[in-house]
């Protein structure tokens, strides 16, 4: 008797269901704990390595032309599943062949393993829905987060927000053409919820980027991150702006080398964009944004950006929730920043002789430890 260093979970023709299951004529015998999709004839079959949008998990085992039980994909849930080789509790489980798991990236990540074993086998898992909202919810324990809703903050050593390095959380830098100091970047007043509000000096080309000091977060391979925010620009033909990722650097908006996020040019477009080592992809996502002519009018005119790293290879840009622009590392052109860590940045820009202003509202990274 083989004895396995995880919790048994019993590999028997059926399990305790954790979510209502859907029954499916088989196309093919299959096995326990396997993912599955429906072909034309609505008959269940192994989904492959390649098929990341499964159906769902088989509860039993079944025959060819039998009736089988199966967990729904839809409702994520904590089920047993099948890997391909060993697999340590906390490990992100990626398709493999014949509708099985395995520690391998391979695409988005599938589960996310709650038990150890040191070899091939049954162990259970919590399976992620479609959403990656979802996935990165679930790995709500083992994540790094950071969250600013902007409620409290002032600017002078030792703020949240500071002009010399280390001495605030964030590290603001300032262009100023004209040497008039007329720049602001305080938590406004009148902000119900709290809003950060970023004015430009107004010379062509002033600007104010903030950055939070240190370096945190990286598109690494095998660890999912999200990045999320919500923000309102008071007049987009005349400014600049770029939120995001980036390495740190106190030209942004002119010399950053490695960065990912939303920019926008003067245009109201909003674009997406990503670059390492000074190879820029930039596409505008089909969504513009309105002008918000004053801070009362932010619930009507603001903007949710957010964008989601696969832990492989792809960012899924999003806006107001709809994905919007999907970015793969082609080795050539796309080339995605996986290589540095970066921070949160915000940079406003004037695009004319006049001060620009923007409003933010919060902003979050998730990332997999």
């Amino acid at each position: 008797m083989t004895t396995h260093d995880f919790e048994e979970v019993p590999d028997v023709n059926e399990a305790p269901l954790r979510e209502s299951p859907l029954s499916k004529v088989t196309n093919t015998a299959l096995e326990y704990g396997r993912r599955v999709k429906l072909d034309a004839n609505d008959k269940a079959g192994y989904a492959g390595a390649n098929d990341y949008d499964f159906f769902g998990i088989t509860v039993a085992r079944a025959d060819l032309g039998d009736a089988v039980a199966i967990y729904l994909r839809s409702h994520p849930a904590l089920v047993p599943v099948y890997v391909t080789g060993a697999v340590t509790r906390g490990d992100w489980l990626y398709a493999a062949a014949s509708g099985g798991f395995q520690t391998t990236p391979n695409g988005p990540g599938l589960a996310q393993a709650r038990q150890t074993r040191s070899t091939a086998g049954i162990v259970s898992a919590q399976v992620m829905g479609y959403n990656p909202d979802q996935a990165m919810e679930a790995l709500r324990e083992n994540k790094v987060t950071f969250y600013d809703d902007f409620l409290t903050g002032c600017v002078e050593p030792g703020g949240k927000f500071a002009e010399t390095a280390d001495k605030g959380d964030w590290l603001l830098t300032v262009v100023d053409g004209g040497t008039d100091s007329g720049e602001v970047c305080k938590v406004a007043d009148d902000g119900p919820g709290g809003l950060l509000e970023i004015t430009t000096n107004d010379a062509s080309a002033d600007s104010c980027e903030l950055q939070l000091n240190g370096e945190a977060f990286k598109l690494a391979v095998g660890k999912q991150l999200n990045f999320r925010t919500r923000l309102a620009i008071k007049d987009v033909s005349e400014t600049d702006m770029f939120v995001g990722l980036a390495i740190a650097d106190t030209t942004v908006m002119a010399g950053v080398t490695d960065r990912v996020g939303f920019q926008v040019d003067n245009d109201g477009n909003l674009d997406c964009l990503i670059e390492q080592d000074g190879t820029e992809y930039n596409v505008d996502s089909g969504v513009d944004i309105a002008d918000c002519a004053a801070i009362g009018s932010f619930a009507d005119y603001d903007v949710e950006l957010a964008f989601f790293w696969d832990g492989v290879d792809t960012i899924q840009f999003s806006i107001n929730g709809v994905v919007v622009k999907e970015f793969t590392d082609n080795g050539t052109t796309i080339l995605i920043p996986d290589d540095e860590a970066m921070t949160p940045t915000i940079c406003v820009k004037a695009a004319s002789a006049a001060a620009q202003t923007v409003w933010v509202d919060e902003i979050q990274v998730e990332m997999q430890r």
